[in-house]
């Protein structure tokens, strides 16, 4: 790596929805903001800035309840 370039965060991007399959949107979306939450609780340990792209099941008749939550973190910056 150059000494041009310093490392000062990055972007989590869900990629746990892929793992249920058979899973529901609603079921879904309750792992969604599950697995938001501990990114977000894991990147909080670092001194490095990142922004979190979450996963959001649109499908869902209910993604607004889904959607508010992932809201309420500031680092979210969109949905995956």
């Amino acid at each position: 790596m150059s000494d041009k370039f310093t490392h000062t965060g990055g972007v989590f991007v869900e990629a746990m929805s892929v793992c249920f399959p058979g899973k529901g949107p609603t079921d879904l979306n309750e792992d969604c903001i599950n697995e938001a939450r501990w990114a977000a609780n894991e990147l909080e340990k670092s001194d490095k800035q990142y922004v979190l792209c979450p996963s959001a099941c649109l499908e869902d008749p209910n993604v607004d309840k889904t959607l508010e939550e992932l809201a309420k973190n500031p680092n979210v910056r969109g949905i995956r």
